[in-house]
């Protein structure tokens, strides 16, 4: 389920970018809003998601309060208790498979892979070194133009992204689970299957950018896992950086992402190298977690220093990524 739902998240990622770039071609906003809305989207689903897991573990605490306090009523009752260990087993793991499930599923598949945080970085250093790489103007920018550009949609990216998983992880909350549950399953399920007809009407299945879309999806689930793993290994409130696990995905997703577009810069886009970056690159990175993150911080002063630590390392990876893979002998 965990690799279905990463592969969907990548689709999700890949349709909102074929939109974007179909029906906005050639101008600022189809380069910024690229990444940019995927993020949100995906944020906003992890917030959804992070509700849903609050509400239902507020609702289990209730349920096991009550249960607590009619075990107490029912011990001078001897026919009550005979089926209080029953009621309390049903009412205590009615939840399990759903919160154990679908919300890591989601969090770390679906959202983790629909946003990118390496995309983002190598999106907004390409603005700022080769603007004319995606067309964005006819004429050559001022070096200030390009700065602005590049701060903009990574300002605007790691902003709005927060912004929508604070809103979504308060509609998450308030929801019905039933709700909840029926929203997610739609969205997990649907995005896969849109794949074909996005691929035929947009590109084509035959083209070099559909085939690579084609190897994208299938390279996902193999960033999502390994993102998995380095937060499992690496995230310990004992450290210094708390989100070491995640920090280090985001930094080894934007060197990777960084260094294709270095190797661009030089040479024609070629399969492997695009689905490199797009598929596994951008599974391995992160927005929706990220911002997760800092929300979660209790401390304002713990999630400046959190995002300071990790824009500041990136922006430096994605230097060393790009320069990496521009070289040549």
């Amino acid at each position: 389920m965990f690799a279905f739902l990463a592969s969907s998240g990548c689709t999700l990622r890949l349709i909102i970018g074929a939109c974007i770039r179909r029906y906005f071609p050639d101008t600022l906003w189809s380069t910024i809003s690229d990444v940019l809305l995927t993020n949100i989207v995906g944020s906003s689903i992890a917030g959804y998601v992070k509700g849903a897991a609050l509400a239902r573990s507020i609702e289990e605490h209730i349920s096991s309060s009550s249960a607590s306090v009619s075990d107490v009523i029912s011990t001078s009752s001897p026919r009550s208790s005979e089926n209080s260990d029953s009621s309390t087993f049903r009412r205590s793991y009615r939840f399990i498979p759903s919160s154990l499930i679908l919300d890591y599923s989601y969090l770390l598949g679906l959202c983790g892979c629909c946003t990118t945080y390496g995309s983002m970085m190598s999106y907004a250093l390409t603005l700022f070194i080769n603007p004319s790489y995606y067309n964005v103007s006819q004429n050559t920018p001022s070096t200030f133009e390009s700065f602005s550009d590049a701060v903009f949609s990574l300002v605007a990216s790691i902003v709005l992204s927060a912004g929508s998983f604070r809103f979504f992880l308060f509609a998450g909350r308030v929801a019905p689970i039933q709700l909840r549950l029926k929203y997610l399953f739609l969205v997990g399920g649907l995005s896969p299957l849109l794949i074909g007809a996005i691929l035929i009407a947009v590109n084509g299945p035959v083209t070099l950018l559909g085939k690579s879309q084609i190897f994208s999806v299938l390279l996902s689930p193999l960033g999502a896992f390994l993102r998995a793993y380095l937060s499992q290994n690496l995230n310990s409130p004992t450290r210094f950086v708390k989100y070491t696990g995640t920090l280090s995905s985001n930094i080894l997703g934007t060197f990777i992402s960084a260094a294709v577009q270095g190797y661009y810069f030089y040479n024609d886009e070629s399969l492997g190298f695009n689905a490199l970056s797009v598929g596994f690159a951008g599974s391995l990175s992160t927005v929706s977690t990220f911002v997760g993150e800092i929300e979660g911080e209790e401390e304002e002063g713990n999630s400046i220093g959190y995002t300071t630590i990790t824009v500041v390392l990136t922006v430096v990876t994605s230097l060393l990524g790009f320069l990496a893979g521009g070289w040549r002998a």
